[in-house]
């Protein structure tokens, strides 16, 4: 018969032993561990590895969308010359002036000869040295290795940072705050060394200049300096605030020069006309909401529309995240650990750059943009990794409880960021999970329709864009996409209809005009057609389509000289178009000249249409 008391009593009896031993093996692991971080070598080695694993699937994703055709693939920056290069320096493009930032896109663009894989890289190689640069800054800042460690482990796996990482033209973001976190280390570097010679101040004012060639945002740098003078002498002299100098008129420099490029694009035009006390409520709010989603990332979205119209009254709800993070900021002034200037340092590391961010989002569509919290979150950071030093000091035994904390929020976030990278990689995706989180925002709606089109589901995108105009009947977008998707449904009159309503409302509108071209020659309208392909080419004397198709117009009413002179713009804004020398022999032949040679052109580019022309006019 078997004795249950006994076998009870033997475990018991194996619990007592095998405790301790348990717990001594715990003990020699954690230490062990320890002393490996201690080195920075292989915790350098497992931050870039991290980097890579988690957001890897990055690199297979393509161009997005909105604006990375047009910024990281522009046409003036895909040739690797000194006028390209001149150009990027001493002009402006889509209201942006980050010259080193297009650059680096040159540099892409020459290496994988136009890939998308390549511009991927370079953002997870930047993204990757940010991490690192994270955890060298953490550690001069005097947090212990094993905690600088951790907190950067979450920096390189964070949700939110998603957006920067996977959208190209996100590069700025990235770029600014390699070169930012350089000029802090290399700041921080130079007052534990006590040697602030000239040498030191020419270094750190280029490294200051890389930065706001990468990105404006980088005017924050000389008072984030100031607040690492605060932090580690405990006062601010005005000697200090003086040696600053040079770099706040590079500053102030870079910040006019942007300015004159928004300006330049209008860019400064397209936000909402909120009252002073709205934009303080909305300000107060956007704050909180950058705060909360570097805490709790979720209901993350790639577009966040105002919660509120001008006309409209202020929601009581949006009062609560401001309050709360009010109350937060407080609770940490008031800590009284050794740790509190350095969560205060971290407090205000965040507080200085998101403001800079949400004054600039005034005159935006969004309330809030992920991206625009990349360099930020080192605030939150810094705090965290103070708050952990100091829990750690004052409760010896709480290594096993913040190693529970880490494992369980590092499992999560990388979970969270692997699926989302996947998900940046098909737009229409992206979108529909906004429009699910945000199911009134017509600038969502619009740019699921496009995607719609894109794939072929005209009628589909259409109900998207009546929704959409029924929320902004004046929204101009949804009228030209919606003229785009009913021509590829052959309702011409309809889509010349939209196209028309998309110039009354921006008659600036160059795409809207060549698209209504098109409308009006498919109805073999030739002398409208002609009217809005000249419109196109007086917005943008570099449009190849309107000067092509303008070319065939002229053609068609025999104006074949006037032809001609189209197609010779249009082939040199294109060399290798080949129906445009198709389209220049035949010119020439009507005009009593020797077309042979370019329709030969033509046929070896591939334009099968050639060889019989070659036949009829050449005899080959």
């Amino acid at each position: 018969m078997i004795n249950l008391g006994k076998i009870q009593d033997q475990l018991m009896s194996s619990a007592k032993y095998y405790k301790p031993q348990i717990k001594v093996s715990i003990n020699k692991i954690y230490q062990q561990l320890m002393r490996s971080i201690q080195s920075k070598l292989l915790p350098s080695l497992i931050l870039i590895i991290v980097s890579f694993a988690v957001s890897y699937q990055s690199l297979f994703n393509g161009y997005f969308c909105w604006d990375d055709k047009s910024v990281a693939l522009a046409e003036p920056f895909r040739q690797l010359t000194f006028n390209s290069i001149r150009q990027l320096l001493f002009s402006f493009h889509m209201g942006l002036y980050h010259p080193l930032t297009s650059f680096s896109f040159m540099i892409d663009f020459q290496t994988g000869h136009g890939e998308a894989f390549y511009f991927h890289l370079t953002n997870l190689i930047i993204h990757s040295l940010n991490t690192l640069l994270l955890f060298f800054l953490l550690v001069r800042l005097k947090i212990n290795k094993p905690i600088s460690f951790f907190v950067a482990l979450l920096f390189a796996v964070h949700p939110v940072h998603v957006e920067a990482v996977a959208w190209i033209t996100s590069r700025k973001e990235l770029l600014f705050t390699f070169f930012s976190l350089a000029s802090l280390l290399y700041y921080l570097q130079t007052l534990e060394k006590g040697r602030k010679n000239f040498t030191f101040h020419i270094v750190l004012f280029f490294l200051v200049m890389a930065a706001l060639l990468s990105k404006v945002s980088a005017v924050t740098l000389p008072l984030i300096f100031l607040l690492i003078d605060k932090y580690q002498k405990g006062r601010i002299s005005l000697k200090l605030i003086l040696e600053k100098t040079p770099l706040l008129l590079l500053c102030i420099f870079f910040g006019y020069l942007n300015i004159l490029a928004q300006s330049d694009s209008d860019i400064l035009t397209y936000g909402k006309n909120y009252s002073a006390i709205q934009n303080l409520v909305l300000g107060l709010y956007s704050v909180s909401r950058y705060f909360f989603q570097l805490i709790f990332p979720v209901r993350l979205s790639v577009f966040y529309p105002f919660p509120f119209d001008p006309a409209d009254a202020i929601p009581i709800k949006l009062f609560i995240p401001p309050l709360i993070f009010l109350f937060l900021v407080a609770s940490f002034t008031l800590v009284k650990w050794e740790e509190k200037r350095g969560i205060l340092l971290g407090i205000i590391f965040f507080l200085v750059n998101i403001i800079v961010v949400v004054i600039a989002g005034f005159n935006r569509d969004y309330i809030i943009a992920d991206r625009y919290n990349y360099f930020p979150s080192i605030g939150i950071i810094i705090l965290i990794s103070f708050a952990a030093r100091g829990f750690a000091t004052n409760f010896r035994k709480a290594y096993l409880f913040l190693a529970g904390i880490f494992i369980f929020v590092f499992g999560l976030f990388s979970y969270q960021t692997y699926e989302r990278i996947i998900t940046w990689r098909h737009p229409e995706l992206l979108f529909t999970e906004a429009l699910n989180v945000y199911h009134n925002s017509d600038i969502i709606m619009n740019t699921l329709a496009s995607q719609k089109i894109d794939a072929g589901r005209f009628q589909e995108a259409i109900e998207l864009l009546d929704k959409a105009l029924i929320l902004s009947p004046d929204y101009v977008d949804a009228y030209y996409n919606r003229g785009i998707a009913n021509s590829k449904m052959n309702a011409m009159q309809a889509s010349i209809s939209d196209l028309s309503s998309a110039v009354r409302i921006n008659p600036l509108y160059t795409e809207a005009y060549f698209a209504r071209g098109n409308a009006f020659m498919k109805l073999n309208n030739l002398r409208s057609a002609l009217d809005d392909f000249t419109m196109v080419i007086r917005l943008n004397q570099n449009h190849f389509g309107a000067w092509q198709n303008r070319a065939i117009i002229k053609g068609n009413l025999n104006d074949f000289q006037g032809a001609l002179q189209d197609i010779d713009r249009a082939i040199s804004l294109n060399p290798n178009f080949a129906a445009s020398y198709y389209l220049k022999g035949i010119a020439l032949f009507e005009t009593g000249k020797d077309g042979c040679d370019d329709l030969a052109k033509s046929y070896s580019l591939g334009y099968m249409a050639a060889k019989k022309a070659l036949t009829f006019y050449c005899g080959q």
